[in-house]
């Protein structure tokens, strides 16, 4: 038997549930539960709820804050933890706790009342000078996970500098189930937690309202989803608050941590909108929109000639930069030294855009946490934010959020559309007119989902292949370059250089006309293949993206085709 399930099985005043789904377990199920503990990725700590060191559950949360606690006492961050969570299981219970076991370390926290968005969170940390935050979600995972982003006074969840002192800490707890949390009531009496008021939450809804500037009636009809998440009474009531026409699928308004309403709750997923569909079409609406459950990530459709086009992230990005562009330069405020920010597997079609506009481009890695690090590294310089966002349909149009923002891009989405629809034109017309300006960049993701101990092993053995990989050419496109972030080295035909990022398990290789990444998810049992090609024409770019697509699926199944 495995000693640490056994440790867990025989520990004292075990929570009860716990103890139960331990004494059920087959031994399979044994290994799963104990075969590692939960890590750091791209978005914090997020895992499987249930019993273990491998799940989340209120020992493994009460681990990760019990260290992030005792990084914020040696580091002097005393201004208080600003906490949220959104509708999944446990996920009040996990603020609360949360909020208690700071409070046994005599540090202060600040908690919303009910279930609120990533970006609110974000932005709460600055406006109430707040030391850190703390997020209870597990964003666009299926119901089975939950899980916890942890972020600095600057509203950003942290980067590995900060993240890894904290892990330090988190592995300095020795025994998770000594941990004794103050009781939330008991907080509350004594002032080491409070209520956040109102005001803070209409603070920030009017500061994203303010970006309709021209405050012209609206015509467009918009559906919108929140699948069941946190933005299901802010989001139809800033858009309402604009003066748009709103249909709200009824079905998913609700808080359902089973997600009953909904075949995804991940807006990047077709499924997320086909409830959605059946409305728009019901009442005539040219816009879908759909945010995931804590609303940081934004899903569009557009009806075009007669049907729904589903956009990706690099589009909806593309759409947004072009339109601020154009907006910009027509009220005369381009900015001297604007810089757009995106990420090492967003397409190369924004950092087209920005440099033919005046602007500087600069790509991070993957994980809009880089992006928010950025934005507060351009305070007090001459540089200024233009905007940010990443493949993974994020974006922040305002600097009023330092982690990515589904409400702004819900306002600013729905803006452009009416605008354009008043001229006669879809965000897909104008989505061609950038084509036809900067070339036809066309992109995919491919998922490889390899679950348990096996697929991890099989994960490592398909990045091990390819970072020993250095083809001269693929589809007879030359290499370029090959970027490994894990050994922070490139190399460009023979020359090889450093690399100035944190070291992130990613691999990129830059041919003629195309790229592709591959890179483990950071928060999911998955492989994830990033795919991008460049090309003169649509039907040029579509080809060559179909043959790339099958040539690197060819490649990787025939690696696990080796390891089985």
């Amino acid at each position: 038997m495995n000693s640490r399930y056994l440790t867990w099985l025989n520990q004292e005043d075990l929570d009860l549930n716990i103890k139960q789904e331990l004494e059920a377990m087959t031994d399979s199920q044994i290994e799963e539960s104990f075969s590692m503990e939960l890590k750091f990725g791209t978005g914090g700590i997020r895992g499987v709820l249930g019993a273990g060191d491998s799940k989340l559950n209120r020992y493994t949360v009460s681990k990760a804050v019990e260290g992030f606690s005792r990084y914020l006492k040696e580091n002097t961050l005393e201004n208080g933890v600003v906490i949220a969570y959104d509708n999944r299981h446990q996920s009040e219970y996990f603020a609360k706790l949360s909020a208690g076991i700071l409070a046994s370390h005599n540090i202060k926290s600040f908690v919303f009342k009910k279930l609120r968005p990533t970006p609110v969170l974000s932005y709460a940390v600055r406006a109430l000078n707040a030391s850190a935050g703390i997020m209870i979600t597990a964003s666009h995972n299926p119901k089975e996970y939950n899980g916890l982003k942890m972020y600095d006074d600057k509203g950003c969840q942290l980067v590995p500098r900060y993240a890894n002192k904290v892990i330090d800490h988190i592995q300095t707890v020795e025994d998770i189930f000594s941990i004794k949390p103050m009781d939330f009531q008991e907080a509350l009496e004594n002032k080491l937690t409070t209520w956040i008021d109102e005001s803070l939450e209409k603070a920030y809804l009017q500061s994203v309202l303010a970006m309709d500037e021209e405050k012209t009636e609206k015509s467009i009809k918009i559906g919108f989803s929140p699948q069941h998440g946190t933005a299901a009474d802010l989001g139809p009531r800033l858009l309402k608050e604009a003066g748009f026409k709103v249909f709200e699928e009824a079905s998913q308004m609700d808080p359902d941590p089973d997600f009953k309403g909904t075949k995804s709750a991940n807006p990047e997923d077709k499924r997320a909108f086909e409830k959605l569909e059946i409305l728009g079409k019901k009442e005539n609406c040219e816009l879908l929109i759909a945010t995931d459950p804590d609303a940081d990530r934004l899903g569009v459709a557009v009806y075009h000639q007669g049907t729904y086009h589903y956009l990706n992230g690099n589009q909806t990005g593309a759409l947004l930069l072009d339109y601020l562009i154009n907006k910009r330069k027509k009220a005369g405020s381009m900015p001297k030294k604007g810089i757009v920010f995106s990420t090492i597997v967003s397409s190369d079609l924004g950092e087209k855009m920005a440099k033919k506009n005046g602007l500087s481009s600069l790509k991070t890695l993957t994980g809009f946490k880089y992006i928010g690090e950025q934005m507060a590294l351009i305070e007090d310089t001459p540089f200024s934010f233009f905007m940010g966002y990443e493949e993974s349909y994020g974006y922040v149009l305002k600097d009023i959020t330092r982690d990515k923002d589904a409400l702004q891009a819900l306002m600013m989405v729905s803006l452009m559309a009416d605008e354009y629809q008043k001229e006669n034109k879809t965000l897909i017309d104008q989505l061609e007119t950038i084509y036809q300006t900067y070339g036809y960049y066309l992109e995919t993701l491919e998922n490889i989902a390899l679950k348990g101990i096996e697929g991890l092993k099989k994960i490592n053995a398909i990045m091990d292949y390819f970072r020993a990989y250095s083809p001269k050419s693929i589809l007879g496109k030359p290499l370029i370059i090959k970027e490994d972030y894990l050994t922070l080295k490139a190399t460009k035909n023979t020359e090889t250089y450093t690399l100035n990022t944190p070291k992130d398990n990613v691999i990129k290789f830059i041919f003629k006309d195309f790229w592709f990444v591959l890179r483990p998810s950071g928060t999911e049992p998955k492989l994830k293949i990033y795919i991008s090609v460049k090309k003169e024409s649509l039907n040029e770019a579509k080809e060559l993206l179909d043959s790339l697509r099958t040539e690197l699926l060819k490649m990787t199944d025939n690696i696990l085709e080796s390891e089985r």
